[in-house]
């Protein structure tokens, strides 16, 4: 997932991403799955700040902008 992540920065950036998408129809793995995501997106980012390529603090209003604002807005959701 963090490689996809970071070919997916590579070619566009990364607030374009539609953030985490599941057709899970098993219930009970729903929350893990986003969860793995969110952390694997935070890990990308977080190895980004430590290689200096982004700065903390745009680094975590990027995180928050795929994980919740941009699925919202993408989808609809209220």
């Amino acid at each position: 997932m963090e490689h996809q992540l970071e070919y997916v920065s590579s070619v566009d950036l990364l607030a374009n991403h539609a953030g985490m998408v599941s057709d899970s129809r098993k219930l009970l793995s729903f929350g893990s799955r986003f969860e793995m995501f969110r952390r694997s997106l935070v890990n990308v980012l977080g190895g980004y700040v430590d290689r200096s390529r982004m700065p903390m603090d745009v680094a975590g209003s990027l995180a928050e902008h795929v994980a919740y604002d941009r699925p919202r807005e993408l989808f609809g959701f209220r």
